[in-house]
Formats: C-alpha cells, structure tokens, sequence
C-alpha cells in the first residue's frame, strides 16, 4: 500500500491514512516506483517467469549464496543469483551456470559474458542479481 515508492504510513482499517502521492515528486521515491514497474513488466513478458519450471543448480550455505534458473519450453530463461550474507562478496564464481554467452543484469542494467559455464561476479551483501 504504497510501499513501491516508498510511503511507510502504516495502513488503517478505517483508511484514515491516504497514500502520501507526493512522494513520488522526490527523486528517490519515483526511482522506486519505476523499478517496480519495471520488474512487473518483467514478470508479464518473460514467459520463463509464468511458468513452475526451477532449477537450483548453485547453492553455497558457507557464504549464503544460491542460484536458481526458471525457464519456459520456448527458450525464455531467467537466473536469479541471491547473496544472504553480510559480506560483500568479490569476483563470486558460479560453476555450472545454465549457458554461456551474454547475459543482462537487469537490476543493474548491464551485460556479462559466461564463458564454460561459469560466471564471476561482484555480489554485494544482502543482494540479489536478475539475469535475463
């Protein structure tokens, strides 16, 4: 109720709190609402995202790491790199990533290249990375 551009106004029963609108005039809070909409986008039209196919293929409980893909028979795909720790974790290495070639980051827009299976990448702590 407001918290995709950020207003933290706990909601009533009653609806005596209206959602701050305003907020979104701030550049914090429009950024928010745009990232949002924009990972709503991503989930309507990436079909590997409307689908229950999942693959964990990296799981590391010593640093709090996993990997996961989803995919659709059509050849959409999406992997999902999470880091739950507190740490920082620097050239990060997922052996046995789903193909190689050239991948975007989408929370950071940006592209990487896998090459034999294997991606490194910077994970900061309490992070997670969007591969499309």
């Amino acid at each position: 109720m407001g918290e995709e551009f950020g207003d933290c106004t706990s909601l009533s029963l009653d609806y005596s709190n209206p959602l701050k609108w305003s907020l979104l005039k701030n550049d914090p809070n429009s950024n928010l609402f745009e990232y949002f909409k924009g990972a709503i986008a991503l989930r309507k039209q990436n079909l590997a995202l409307q689908t229950a196919n999942i693959d964990f293929f990296h799981e590391n409980p010593e640093n709090k790491v996993f990997a996961y893909l989803r995919w659709n028979d059509e050849g959409s795909r999406v992997v999902v790199v999470a880091n739950f720790s507190d740490k920082d974790l620097a050239d990060y290495r997922i052996p046995n990533f789903p193909a190689n070639g050239t991948w975007h980051e989408w929370t950071g827009n940006y592209d990487v290249n896998v090459e034999n299976n294997e991606l490194m990448i910077d994970l900061p702590e309490y992070e997670a990375k969007v591969f499309v």
